[in-house]
């Protein structure tokens, strides 16, 4: 079951995420994923957001660790534990910040022989255009099956 949804979302995505429904498809395919894997909590910003996109309210496991985190900030804060807040605070981070997901989303497609979807710069933006004609250094635009070198950096790995 786990090698043929891998091959299915492997077709999504190289034909391309251009809907609302792919995009639910995608995120509710690499959660299921992270549950065959148990990598749930490798991947928190991830499994966050997987969660959030199939759910209109979250008060399940990873929404409860969002909850604790600004408790525990609260409880730093009142009691001036600056060390203690700075770390939460970094924590916080790793969930909401969007670098994170990224930084996730691209490593654990990666690790499941997938391609990237995600790019260090924005999409379609005249920087990464610039950097790499059809495709910027780690791939955003690049939709060649894998037997494909890419044609701008970064090599692709082997299926």
């Amino acid at each position: 079951m786990r090698d043929a949804l891998v091959a299915k979302l492997r077709s999504t995505l190289y034909a391309g995420i251009t809907t609302e429904p792919q995009v639910v498809y995608v995120m509710r395919s690499i959660r299921k994923l992270l549950e065959f894997d148990g990598a749930q909590h490798t991947y928190p910003a991830l499994n966050f957001y997987c969660n959030w996109v199939l759910h209109t309210k979250l008060n399940g496991g990873s929404a409860k660790d969002v909850v604790k985190i600004f408790d525990d900030i609260y409880g730093a804060h009142q009691a001036n534990d600056r060390p203690t807040l700075n770390a939460l605070w970094k924590k916080f981070d790793i969930l909401a910040d969007g670098g994170s997901l990224k930084e996730q989303l691209n490593a654990y497609l990666l690790l499941n022989g997938l391609p990237n979807i995600v790019s260090s710069d924005r999409v379609g933006s005249s920087r990464a255009r610039a950097a790499c004609p059809g495709g910027n250094e780690r791939g955003a635009f690049d939709r060649s099956p894998p037997s494909e070198p890419r044609t701008c950096g970064g090599g692709r790995s082997s299926d």
